[in-house]
């Protein structure tokens, strides 16, 4: 919901600020990192929305006040409270509710958060490049980690993927380094054997679920793409197709 509000006020987050000018999505993409980072836009600005001013002015308070509630809901470690099981990606979530709101990690209410919010994320991060906090076992478990694994990883991806260019030289290096591992895992699962043709090019599971004959799932691949369509161009150095 949090969410939600944010996108209705600030239209996307910030890497799509191209997108609401009605330049091609690619252009801020192909920026370096600061030139990205100055480009955002204020989207209390731009308020492509047609509502009357006093509409305007009761979503702005009302978002406001559902971000100082989430804040209250996040821990020192940096995660926003959730089930084991959603995380990083209900985290990440949450994150991306602020930066809708077109906060930075410069802002001096809410800046912090977002900086333990990415550190939590990035510790979240198994060897092999996949983002969950729990570890999957080697068979698909029903709402288990290997469940809910692709989701979380994606989430997080596309978290990162949407701060990168706002940090320190150093933190933008760190950030880029997990989300190219993170793109190596989805495309290692992504070219993974399919049964059928009409599964291949998509993403499902950890694991292999026996309770469906598809290997392909609309929702997890959703994620997974725009994971993949969030990535800046001078990070992203794998080919998906």
């Amino acid at each position: 919901m949090l969410l939600l509000i944010g996108l209705l006020i600030g239209g996307q987050p910030a890497s799509s600020d191209a997108q609401q000018r009605g330049s091609p999505r690619s252009s801020s993409l192909d920026k370096k990192p600061s030139q990205r980072a100055t480009d955002r836009l204020d989207p209390l600005r731009d308020r492509t929305i047609k509502l009357g001013e006093k509409q305007w002015q009761l979503l702005d308070r009302t978002s406001e006040r559902a971000l100082q509630y989430l804040a209250t809901t996040q821990g020192r470690d940096g995660s926003f409270d959730a089930p084991q099981l959603g995380q990083p990606g209900i985290t990440s979530l949450c994150a991306l509710a602020y930066l809708s709101r077109g906060i930075g990690t410069d802002d001096p209410n809410y800046g912090q958060r977002l900086h333990r919010g990415i550190d939590y994320v990035i510790k979240t991060q198994k060897p092999d490049g996949l983002f969950t906090l729990l570890l999957p076992g080697p068979r698909f478990q029903s709402e288990g980690p290997s469940h809910a694994a692709l989701y979380n990883h994606a989430m997080a991806g596309y978290f990162l993927c949407e701060v990168y260019g706002m940090m320190q030289p150093d933190d933008n290096q760190r950030i880029g380094e997990a989300i190219n591992k993170a793109l190596s895992l989805s495309r290692e699962y992504q070219i993974q054997h399919k049964g059928s043709q009409i599964d291949r090019g998509g993403w499902k599971y950890l694991r292999h679920s026996p309770h469906t004959s598809h290997d392909s799932d609309v929702l997890v691949t959703t994620w997974q793409l725009k994971f993949l369509a969030s990535s800046p161009e001078s990070v992203g150095k794998i080919r998906f197709g």
